[in-house]
């Protein structure tokens, strides 16, 4: 199912404003970027949590230094006739999501909330 990260404060969720406010991963990648951000995935994979926007910030521009040209796993090519592609070489995703999670925390930092995800 993934996970979307969203603004909360006083236990209410911002509501819709906009895509920079619900950036999300899917089920592929969720582990890996809250690994990333020193979270522990849940191992039914039911991932969800509530972090102090300057905290995860933090994590965020921390994660960013450290980073050195990330990867994901290539891929796996089935067989002939299928060619169908999964959990494809996806250079540079991790640091693209950690820049678009960036700009939705500074926002959310601004503005008096945590982040949330679930």
């Amino acid at each position: 199912m993934g996970i979307t990260f969203n603004a909360i404060r006083d236990g209410v969720p911002l509501g819709f404003v906009d895509e920079r406010h619900l950036p999300n991963c899917n089920d592929a990648n969720k582990g890996l970027v809250l690994r990333v951000l020193g979270f522990v995935p849940a191992r039914n994979g039911d991932d969800y949590g509530e972090c102090d926007a300057a905290d995860f910030l933090g994590r965020i521009l921390v994660a960013l230094a450290l980073l050195d040209d990330p990867e994901l796993p290539p891929g796996h090519t089935m067989p002939r006739p299928h060619r169908f592609q999964y959990l494809g070489d996806n250079r540079g995703y991790l640091v693209r999501k950690l820049h678009e999670l960036r700009e939705h925390t500074t926002w959310c930092a601004a503005h008096g909330y945590h982040v949330q995800w679930a």
